[in-house]
């Protein structure tokens, strides 16, 4: 048993660390014996997580969840959920993360929860459905976005029942439209073999041209290229950081490929920088008053500022109430730019519709999220 939670603090560390997987607080792992469950606690980074970063789960109490009948309500009906799962965990004092439901029903020991730009840049692009069957067929479990929570669950163990009559047992994968990927298995190693095999499937559909997941850094001395208005950033608290690449200056050419960018793919996007960003043309970089004025109508419009700026043909700037707060949009918005980068190989970019948008932004679990990353 100690040597399973070692193994599990063990890969969550290696996929926390590398950007290629997860970014920030995103993704969860777990796990589990017939009676126990150990997942991700809600607010914990996987990079430098310990055994202290997971929360123990008695899964006899978690299948309540599985069978009982909640509000329709969706807001009504999480909180509900929310107080199940806090009474099934076995230690007390931790958040569990809202997708334990979803570990639990996966009938392997250990279950690896990421969002991998390069797998999202397929699960976010118009052409979703088509390259999941055309690069794994029935090997996988393919889910059409639903909000996350209890209703996902409820879709996904559904799924898992029609997969394992099909084929007799339970998938090992499962993908989630605009979302990110499931994958368990009783070893690790074959948890890593699994997305090693399916991050090399994706690159050999692309371009020899267009696989390098590297790209690299451009000059961008902000506070001599830009006018942004300090002091009044100041007087509301928030401080601001720059950055540029080959990635962002593409991006950030013109409002044509700031449209590829301007709606979040994933729930993540919207917890770490909101729905809504604002783009400064070229016309107004050298006048603050202008770039201010641009700041306090966005605030109008939207009821919060800006946590991030493209600036045209210049580079990437987040803002925020901490130096954590800054680094950590900054990293999430390049990862959004990753995936509309290579989405446009499978069709184009595919966002989240605003009715989920919606969800997602008002959800008490996302808000949580949200303050512990701040």
């Amino acid at each position: 048993m100690r040597q399973s939670i070692k193994k599990l603090v063990e890969i969550s560390r290696k996929f926390g660390k590398d950007k290629n997987y997860t970014i920030a607080g995103g993704g969860n792992t777990s796990f589990k014996t017939d009676k126990e469950l150990w997942v991700k606690a809600s607010g914990y980074g996987l990079a430098n997580i310990t055994e202290e970063g997971f929360v123990r789960m008695d899964r006899k109490k978690l299948d309540v969840i599985s069978s009982k009948e909640y509000r329709k309500e969706p807001f009504l009906r999480e909180r509900e959920v929310k107080g199940d799962l806090e009474k099934a965990c076995i230690d007390k004092g931790k958040r569990p993360s809202v997708e334990t439901s979803l570990h639990n029903a996966i009938d392997y020991a250990f279950v690896i929860h990421m969002h991998p730009f390069l797998i999202n840049a397929i699960l976010c692009s118009n052409d979703v459905e088509q390259t999941v069957e055309r690069l794994w067929g029935n090997d996988v479990l393919y889910v059409p976005y639903t909000d996350p929570g209890y209703v996902l669950f409820k879709e996904v163990e559904a799924g898992i029942d029609i997969f394992r009559g099909r084929n007799g047992y339970c998938p090992k994968v499962i993908l989630l439209q605009n979302h990110g990927i499931f994958v368990g298995a009783d070893m690790v190693e074959e948890v890593e073999m699994i997305y090693t095999g399916m991050m090399n499937d994706i690159l050999q559909t692309l371009p020899s041209n267009a696989r390098s997941l590297n790209f690299s850094d451009l000059p961008f001395e902000l506070e001599y290229e830009v006018s942004l208005p300090d002091e009044f950033l100041k007087s509301k608290g928030l401080l601001f950081k720059g950055r540029n690449n080959r990635l962002i200056e593409r991006f950030s050419r013109n409002r044509n490929e700031f449209s590829k960018i301007s709606a979040p793919f994933t729930p993540d996007i919207i917890v770490y920088c909101k729905s809504n960003y604002l783009f400064i043309e070229t016309s107004i970089q050298q006048n603050s008053l202008a770039i201010e004025n641009a700041i306090v109508k966005f605030h109008t419009e939207n009821g919060y500022f800006p946590k991030i700026l493209v600036l045209q043909g210049m580079g990437l700037v987040s803002i925020g109430e901490s130096e954590k707060q800054v680094n950590t949009a900054l990293d999430v918005f390049e990862d959004q730019m990753k995936i509309a980068w290579f989405s446009d190989f499978f069709g184009g970019q595919h966002f989240m519709e605003p009715l989920q948008i919606n969800f997602i932004d008002s959800w008490e679990v996302e808000n949580y999220r949200r303050k512990i990353s701040g």
